[in-house]
């Protein structure tokens, strides 16, 4: 029987901790700043379709491959993609392989094993005084303890029936009011050490699992995780702080000793997550590389799952055609199943350090901004520490996405991702981010209060019938945030990861012949990643003008036509059309147009890239 475990458990990781010294630092703090390549060396990541009967590895003799790994399965179509780690022969290097992989027979996508980052940027520790305790500013400027009392006096203890899983570095065990928190796997508890007792592929993961070294070893000895957790559901009571969603289940789910990792762990992660009653999954990490991999992972993620993740911390906006500056999209945060979060520092301004979002509502997207800089948590020896950067952003919007759930518990009604879609939409505050060629833009950014307020007013859909509150769990009053002027003077340097956007494989894809299920995966990225070529030609002395436009080699379902009076910024839906032209008429007033194409995969709608802009104006 694993009664014991629990004691055990902590005693191992307090005596991992008495013989430490100081604060735990990760070995990758600073070398991923100065990483030469971004993706593991030994390895690459391979889909293959799976052929008749079960999952076979396929044939790659003389491919410079001494040994293949299944990762997991992903659907498409009516086919099914096998992705297997594929480890190099000693001397071989990775995009050598690749090149040689793209003519392999069965092999649908080769690609690198992309490291992603923590997206934290570098700490500053302070010891724990009532001015550090001031500090919890981020929970006052989303309104936190407001909306905790309407949800105290309805009932509801915010966050409660919910499990968040924070995939990362590992969660200590060490902290009382985070270790009752935990989300906790009674099957393997009541079970027998050492054996799968709940059939999931993992032995004793009671309190999480750890992917990296042991299934049971939950020490985090880098310490990211950690404040990700005590952010989201640190306990009322605590010594300083308090987590957004304190009724909720945290579900420690390590995949990293450090702050770097490949892209295949963070997917064993979030499959993880997914596959064992996640409501949502925290991914305060990141990578520039759009892989069919983590794709794959986090599509099927977000049938069952809530799902946010970090923008980064190189201060860049997403891809764009108007800013002459360098640009670059973080995923998993830039995929439109996910919530991409941007970081608020203490003026409640983007912070310097944040990465941004160059087009809101089009193209890769963050959708909000929450409180990012100085934000006040756990550590694992015991401590506390202030961390700033875009991943204590996402673990706010994690933690508010808990307790969105628990004032929406059944999940059948309200099913995960149509949850997120009015998660997003009920945030209506926003805030104003001026960057270069006096171009605004504005950002939702994450309020609390105003989530519990659209809960109650019932604006969409009339709010459930939350249950008898369960007394034991409740406190007999929510946290009073204290009113302790902020400290002054604080600064925090953001860490600077460079990488490099490698070109990805191209295909030539017959716009009027039908796609093999296979080359679906393959032929929607391509789509996304086209850009339309915009023309123009006037007409009658330029009174009117003559607007075409087209997509080579893809597969159209409609167009779209955006306008605007400034060339930089401001373009609106114009028109939706089947045809490839249209004519204008010229005013006085120069007006400014962009034309994006949209294409239908597997039943759901893709739009490419738009176009470059062509001006009108009477002469």
């Amino acid at each position: 029987m694993k009664q014991g475990k629990r004691i055990l458990a902590i005693f191992c990781v307090l005596s991992v901790f008495i013989f430490q010294s100081g604060v735990p630092v990760c070995s990758g703090q600073e070398e991923h700043k100065k990483h030469q390549k971004n993706y593991l060396e030994d390895r690459v990541i391979l889909a293959a379709e799976r052929g008749a009967g079960e999952n076979r590895p396929p044939e790659l003799d003389g491919y410079g491959i001494c040994r293949m790994e299944w990762l997991q399965e992903a659907k498409s179509g009516e086919k099914i993609l096998d992705f297997y780690a594929g480890y190099l022969e000693k001397g071989k290097d990775v995009e050598q392989v690749i090149r040689e992989l793209e003519h392999a027979d069965g092999i649908v996508c080769a690609e690198p094993d992309y490291l992603c980052y923590s997206l934290s940027s570098q700490e500053v520790f302070y010891p724990f005084d009532d001015a550090v305790v001031a500090q919890r500013w981020h929970l006052r400027a989303v309104r936190a303890a407001e909306a905790w009392k309407k949800l105290e006096d309805r009932g509801i203890r915010p966050g409660e029936g919910t499990v968040v899983a924070v995939v990362d570095t590992g969660v200590s065990l060490q902290h009382p009011e985070l270790f009752d928190n935990l989300w906790y796997n009674a099957a393997e508890a009541a079970g027998e050490e050492g054996v799968d007792d709940d059939g999931n592929g993992y032995v004793d993961d009671i309190y999480g699992v750890n992917l990296v070294n042991s299934f049971t070893d939950m020490t985090d000895s880098c310490g990211h995780g950690t404040q990700m957790a005590g952010i989201i559901g640190l306990g009322p009571g605590a010594a300083g702080s308090v987590g957004i969603a304190y009724g909720s289940r945290v579900m420690p789910v390590k995949i990293g000793t450090d702050r770097n990792f490949g892209t295949d762990a963070a997917v064993e992660g979030i499959r993880y997550a997914a596959a064992n009653g996640a409501d949502v999954i925290n991914m305060s990490f990141g990578t520039y590389h759009d892989s069919l991999l983590l794709r794959t992972a986090i599509q099927e993620a977000s049938e069952h799952c809530m799902l946010a993740a970090a923008a980064g911390n190189e201060g860049l906006p997403t891809e764009n055609d108007y800013l002459d500056q360098e640009a670059g999209n973080v995923y998993p945060a830039a995929y439109p199943e996910v919530v991409g979060v941007m970081a608020l520092d203490m003026q409640e301004k983007i912070g310097s350090y944040s990465n941004w979002d160059a087009d809101p509502g089009e193209g890769a997207e963050y959708e909000l901004a929450a409180p990012g800089s100085a934000v006040y948590s756990t550590l694992p020896v015991g401590t506390y520490d202030n961390i700033s950067g875009t991943s204590p952003a996402a673990a706010m919007v994690s933690g508010a996405m808990a307790v969105y759930r628990s004032m929406y518990p059944d999940r059948e009604r309200n099913p995960a991702a149509w949850l997120q879609k009015h998660f997003v939409e009920s945030q209506t505050h926003t805030i104003q981010h001026r960057v270069s060629q006096g171009v605004k833009l504005h950002y939702k950014r994450l309020d609390l209060l105003e989530l519990v307020d659209f809960w109650l007013g019932g604006s969409i859909f009339p709010p459930e019938d939350p249950g008898e509150p369960v007394e034991s769990a409740k406190p007999e009053n929510p946290p009073v945030l204290s009113e302790t002027k902020e400290p002054e003077n604080l600064s925090f340097s953001s860490g600077k990861e460079k990488t490099e956007n490698p070109t990805a494989p191209s295909a030539k894809v017959d716009p009027e012949s039908p796609l093999a299920p296979s080359e679906a995966v393959e032929a929607e990225k391509q789509f996304r990643t086209s850009r339309v070529i915009l023309k123009r030609s006037y007409k009658k002395k330029k009174r009117r003008a003559k607007l075409s436009w087209k997509l080579p080699g893809r597969k159209v379902d409609q167009w779209y036509i955006y306008r605007s009076s400034r060339k930089d910024r401001g373009y609106k839906l114009w028109k939706k059309t089947g045809r490839k032209k249209i004519t204008v008429t010229c005013g006085r007033k120069k007006m400014y147009y962009r034309v994006a194409a949209s294409g239908i995969f597997d039943g759901k709608t893709v739009k490419s890239k738009k176009s470059g802009v062509k001006s009108c104006i009477r002469i």
